[in-house]
């Protein structure tokens, strides 16, 4: 069990690091050389160097996101790990002017290895299951349905508020309304599990 907290603590630790802005606390969670790392979320597919770069650069001061893991099945195999958890991403944002809430409920499926007795992230996809977007108070005006049709079920407010930034949101990001994308990354990172 003592592997598995540690597994567990660095998966927390390197979401707050990120929601915190530790920016040399979040790429130290990651293996070392980059070339090994490979992140897939939301608008970002890339190495671990890339990843804290651009959340360096899309999380300005103010911006108030948490990012809550809850690692559920962790195994662990000679110097591998592979890890489930739920996650929930919670942010208010601005639109508009208009405050929203935004919640996107999604699965985290993490690679990690051992390096010199300390375990590193080499990688990190999500799964998208649900998400929510109500306006931080009551009195506001809500946004029109029909703004939100044109993106997936599984991540359409994440979507509609990263759109609504400039951001080109993916229309083909796993999720739970899209089976076969969710046993891709189940596959894949399945076998990456068991090359150990």
């Amino acid at each position: 069990m003592a592997e598995e907290a540690r597994i567990a603590s660095l998966l927390k630790r390197e979401r707050y690091y990120r929601d915190t802005r530790q920016w040399d606390k979040l790429r130290k969670c990651y293996h070392p050389d980059a070339s090994k790392t490979r992140i897939a979320v939301s608008v970002f597919k890339g190495n671990a160097d890339g990843f804290v770069d651009m959340s360096q650069r899309s999380t300005p001061p103010g911006l108030k996101v948490i990012h809550t893991i809850d690692p559920v099945e962790i195994a662990i195999k000679r110097d591998k790990s592979l890890v489930h958890s739920n996650a929930i991403i919670s942010a208010r944002a601005l639109v508009d002017g208009v405050d929203y809430e935004i919640t996107s409920w999604l699965r985290a499926i993490s690679g990690l290895e051992q390096i010199e007795g300390e375990w590193k992230i080499v990688s990190l996809e999500v799964i998208y299951n649900r998400d929510s977007l109500v306006p931080s108070s009551p009195q506001e005006k809500p946004i029109s349905l029909g703004e939100l049709d044109k993106f997936r079920s599984s991540y359409r407010h994440v979507a509609w508020f990263m759109s609504s930034k400039g951001l080109n949101v993916p229309n083909d990001l796993p999720g739970e309304d899209d089976p076969q994308s969710v046993m891709q990354v189940m596959k894949r990172n399945q076998q990456w599990f068991n090359t150990a």
